[in-house]
């Protein structure tokens, strides 16, 4: 968020600061020399803009993580429109797009407000209220393996950490790599990572409008000429996810497109189950039923030999392949078959089940359990998509 504030005008470098960021950045003895003469006089930001992006965009590692984005977050996990996020908070659409793009910042009172309005956390505060996202953790500098621990723990146990802090964790864990990731192909490789993982978290709670950013970064860094690892794979299926959902209609084709590559280019069966589940998925929506339940039923035979989890996960996606075929009856003993696993996403098929049977009461019933689930939990991200089926 700092060097956004640079760029766009809202704040002057320390020199200190500013040799930082260009030895960060490779940047050569004459580049930084002609920046340090600028800094101070009246046409110097917008020339030591220009001089940033420029060697920016030298390292193809993505934009460093801004306070914008946080807030663009934090108003897709509310489920709200720009529109309607920027009439509550008293706005044109267009000041609220600014914010979040950081081209301008917003005052401490139309920033309060706004924080009200998405229900923002109080880390979150902190961090829209200071001038860093980087420094969210603790102050001082970070080595590239103490962010690789903190980046393993987020990425492979998310759930040791509140589900609504995921954003504010992976954006300030990426805006730390992001200096790091310009001096080091290590650095780069993790970075990927993490926004491959970051990508994945959002595909779990459908906010199809940001995945394909975090997942083509991820892929970007990745040469395509390596043999692909299970990070490479979680980002090429968001990436399909992305390509079907995130625009105005349903693209299913480019979906099936892309998971074809990737069920070439990968080994291990649970990946594979995956994969060819989505593709049903795909498949159905395409309007292919036979051939998207016969890919569903293969992608259960695989998963068999993998874990618990991966196993429900597929009768599950199953269950929701017959609810969209009409055979919402078949689903629901598929459903009651993992009850004891109670996650929104067999709870939320149980509603949309009995919304097609027409059995208001038992989906009321479930609805409730789901939004009680939902308020006792972690799992407030599943608010939006809960929110439909209360509107059916």
């Amino acid at each position: 968020m700092t060097l956004n504030r640079w760029e766009n005008n809202h704040h002057q470098p320390r020199v200190a600061d500013l040799e930082s960021l260009l030895l960060t950045l490779s940047a050569s003895q004459e580049q930084r020399q002609q920046a340090l003469a600028l800094l101070g006089t009246p046409p110097a930001q917008a020339q030591i803009r220009s001089i940033i992006v420029q060697i920016d965009k030298q390292k193809n590692i993505g934009p460093l993580s801004h306070g914008g984005d946080l807030l663009r977050a934090m108003r897709t996990r509310r489920g709200l429109s720009r529109e309607e996020t920027a009439k509550r908070v008293g706005v044109t659409t267009r000041t609220l797009r600014r914010w979040e793009k950081a081209e301008v910042w917003p005052s401490p009172t139309h920033l309060q407000t706004l924080c009200y309005v998405l229900q923002a956390r109080t880390e979150e505060m902190v961090a829209l209220t200071t001038s860093h996202l980087s420094s969210q953790s603790g102050e001082g500098n970070y080595s590239l393996n103490e962010l690789i621990e903190r980046g393993t723990a987020l990425c492979h146990y998310p759930g040791s950490m509140p589900e609504a802090l995921n954003d504010l964790h992976f954006m300030t864990l990426e805006a730390q790599l992001w200096p790091l990731a310009a001096r080091s192909e290590a650095g780069a490789q993790f970075l990927a990572k993490v926004y491959s993982c970051h990508a994945h978290q959002l595909s779990c709670y459908e906010r199809f409008s940001e995945i394909g950013h975090y997942a083509h970064l991820a892929l970007d860094l990745w040469s395509p000429n390596g043999t692909p690892d299970v990070f490479q794979a979680m980002a090429g299926i968001a990436a399909a996810r992305a390509a079907v959902y995130s625009g105005g209609r349903h693209t299913p084709e480019r979906g099936l497109a892309v998971l074809k590559h990737w069920l070439d280019a990968i080994p291990w069966p649970n990946f594979q189950a995956w994969i060819l589940s989505d593709m049903a998925k795909y498949l159905a929506q395409d309007g292919q039923v036979e051939s998207a339940i016969a890919l569903a039923r293969q992608a259960q035979e695989i998963s068999e030999r993998c874990d618990p989890i991966e196993f429900a996960n597929r009768e599950l996606d199953i269950a929701q392949i017959m609810i969209w075929n009409g055979q919402a009856a078949q689903a629901l003993p598929l459903i009651d078959r993992h009850r004891h696993s109670l996650t929104p996403y067999s709870l939320l098929l149980e509603v949309e089940a009995n919304l097609n049977l027409k059995d208001l009461d038992r989906a009321s019933e479930k609805l409730k359990e789901v939004l009680e689930l939902v308020k006792l939990t972690r799992w407030v991200q599943w608010q939006p998509r809960a929110r439909l089926m209360a509107q059916r």
